[in-house]
């Protein structure tokens, strides 16, 4: 892997932000500056399926670092021409572009926000590879989820409520980023969300909702712990104990202990699988 010379650096991408309303042409030259810092001899873990490997340059996470910081005022200044040159480079199959996509979604002003949530809902595709959903969850939702997180939150409701089977899993997966970021301050919408989903959980979305579940024990595990203990009280069946004992390691000791008193209650009733 080439070393990183950032006088070099930032003279590369100083180049492109001169192209950046030019998308063709700003593609082209960002393709040429990720192959002068690609690692060739990157290889897989050998626990990595190749099924999943989608391509990527393998450059320095400091390449996409100063990019983003240095495209930053451009987006804001020239939003349009930003999201331009996003539809162009979400089309791109390297994974690089395609973070980068990403990362100019999530810096594009809320003037633009219905502009942003159409893109989420049509790249949120079947034939999406799972990892470009996961940047484009992480990274495109940025200022959205710090600027209007209703927004965010009605867009989830309804995916989750779409006829889509694949719609509604995507919502589950957008909840998660709205749940981390450190200035979400609306667990009641969210639990109120889940109230929907958790009495009946299907086989299929055990893996996301456990994650869901989780990843709200670490934020806020007493309201988390307080909210499944209703949720069991109200529908004790085996799918929702089984997710349940499964998120239980995220849980602090007590509220652990606490749990696992009422899953014990809930699998002892009748009718109900130990």
């Amino acid at each position: 892997m080439p070393a990183v010379r950032m006088d070099q650096l930032k003279s590369q991408i100083d180049g492109l932000c001169q192209r950046f309303t030019k998308p063709a042409h700003f593609e082209c030259a960002l393709v040429d500056l990720l192959e002068s810092y690609a690692d060739l001899t990157y290889q897989p873990g050998e626990d990595v399926a190749s099924s999943r490997l989608v391509p990527s340059y393998h450059v320095p996470a400091l390449v996409l670092i100063q990019l983003e910081q240095t495209l930053f005022p451009l987006v804001q200044e020239k939003p349009e021409a930003a999201l331009s040159l996003v539809d162009l480079l979400w089309r791109n199959a390297y994974l690089e572009p395609r973070q980068i996509a990403c990362n100019l979604l999530g810096q594009i002003p809320l003037d633009y926000i219905d502009e942003i949530l159409d893109r989420l809902t049509r790249w949120s595709s079947p034939d999406t590879d799972s990892i470009f959903l996961r940047e484009l969850y992480e990274r495109g939702t940025v200022r959205i989820r710090r600027g209007d997180p209703n927004r965010l939150l009605n867009l989830i409701h309804a995916w989750i409520h779409d006829p889509n089977p694949h719609l509604q899993i995507c919502g589950l997966h957008l909840l998660i980023p709205l749940i981390q970021d450190p200035t979400f301050e609306y667990l009641p919408s969210v639990f109120r969300l889940l109230d929907t989903v958790l009495p009946a959980p299907a086989p299929e979305r055990q893996n996301i909702l456990i994650s869901i579940i989780m990843t709200l024990s670490r934020q806020a595990p007493g309201e988390t712990r307080f909210f499944l203990q209703q949720m069991l009280s109200k529908h004790p069946n085996p799918n929702l104990v089984q997710l349940i004992r499964r998120s239980l390691s995220s849980f602090p000791s007590a509220d652990q202990s606490a749990l696992r008193t009422v899953l014990s209650k809930s699998s002892r009733e009748p009718g109900r699988t130990p």
